[in-house]
């Protein structure tokens, strides 16, 4: 049997490491530490959230939790849709909203 050449044994490939998956707005889950700055840009897949809640859509508007309940309950703010008793915001309605309030000019 020594005459026989031996093969060595296949060598596993190494998975390729899943991508990771960032959801809403690349930076703010940068400046909340959630994703690494320093990933190869194949790596990462940013994935837009089609709604959000009150806590993500105050993040991407910069209007306070508080501020967005009062909106709602004056019927002024961004239009809003409930699923029980959670409170959602589709992100391109927000985008809409924000984009339609008045611009102020200062000096």
């Amino acid at each position: 049997m020594s005459d026989l050449l031996e093969i060595p044994p296949k060598q596993k490939r190494q998975p390729r490491p899943a991508p990771t998956v960032v959801v809403g707005l690349p930076a703010l889950h940068l400046v909340a530490g959630q994703a690494d700055r320093h990933e190869a840009p194949s790596q990462v897949v940013v994935v837009e959230p089609i709604a959000v809640r009150e806590d993500l859509a105050s993040a991407m508007t910069g209007i306070p939790p508080e501020t967005l309940r009062a909106h709602r309950k004056t019927r002024t703010g961004p239009p809003y849709r409930k699923d029980g008793a959670t409170v959602l915001y589709l992100t391109r309605e927000l985008r809409e909203w924000a984009e339609a309030l008045p611009k102020v000019l200062t000096a």
